[in-house]
This record gives C-alpha cells, sequence and structure tokens, in this order.
C-alpha cells in the first residue's frame, strides 16, 4: 500500500409513498481507501537493463482495499408509523440497509485521478529508489 486516502462515503435510501408515508434516510461515514500498485502484473519486457541503469515500467495503480469506518457512521431517517411496524414485522432496518450501501459502495475515480495518482507514486519511488541505491553505484528509473 503505497497510499491511504480519507473521504466522505454517503448513501441514501428513498421510498415509501403516499399511501404509507415516507421511508428514507441518509448516512455518512468516513471511508478509507488504500491505493497501491500490483508489482505482479509487472512482466519481463517492462524491465530494461542498461549497464548499470535500471528502468522499471510500473502498472495502473489500483485500489487495494476500502474501509468504512462505522464509528464515524451518522445518519437520518424519516418513516411513517407503518413503515416503522413493517420494519418491524418484516425484520428489516433502516439504518442497516444505510450501512450496507455505504460499506459496498465503492469509491469512483476518473482517469485523470488514477494518473495523477500514478505520477505521484512514480516519484515518491525514484526519491526512494535514488537514495537506495546510490551507494552501490546503479540508477534504477520506475516510469
Amino acid at each position: 500500500v503505497l497510499q491511504t486516502d480519507e473521504e466522505m462515503a454517503v448513501a441514501e435510501v428513498r421510498g415509501g409513498g403516499l399511501l404509507l408515508g415516507p421511508r428514507s434516510g441518509m448516512a455518512v461515514a468516513v471511508r478509507r481507501t488504500h491505493w497501491g500498485l500490483d508489482l505482479e502484473k509487472v512482466v519481463g519486457e517492462d524491465i530494461v537493463v542498461s549497464g548499470r541503469e535500471v528502468r522499471v515500467k510500473l502498472p495502473v495503480p489500483a485500489v487495494f482495499d476500502t474501509v468504512v469506518d462505522m464509528s464515524t457512521f451518522r445518519c437520518m431517517t424519516r418513516r411513517s408509523g407503518f413503515h416503522a411496524l413493517g420494519d418491524v414485522l418484516w425484520g428489516r432496518s433502516l439504518f442497516s440497509e444505510l450501512a450496507e450501501i455505504a460499506c459496498r459502495t465503492p469509491p469512483k475515480y476518473t482517469s485523470e485521478q488514477i494518473q495523477a495518482r500514478r505520477s505521484d507514486f512514480i516519484l515518491r519511488l525514484n526519491e526512494q529508489a535514488k537514495a537506495l541505491f546510490e551507494a552501490r553505484d546503479l540508477h534504477v528509473q520506475f516510469e
């Protein structure tokens, strides 16, 4: 894992109607997204060795895991008495539905955001590689 981002996860349920009244809710919680590079995707063609110089073409960054911090989970619900009774009778919970939506909805990233993350990873790895291999007179460059 090269980076962990925090953002708000938002979940929403809209239901009910004119006959039985509203059954809706909204919830927010902090979601942590763990980013990294899957080095198993690096193949032989991605590594070029020339003398004391090594060039490694890195794969596209990927989201390894997302975790919703349930201690930060906050929700607002609105139900009519009929829906509250129905929830009890059918063993359902608006709170649980909102929590499930918040946990199972993955974050969405644009290709620009992914490319920016890749550039950041490459910059950081090149700085670390320079410090690591300089004493051995090797030049390792990530691309």
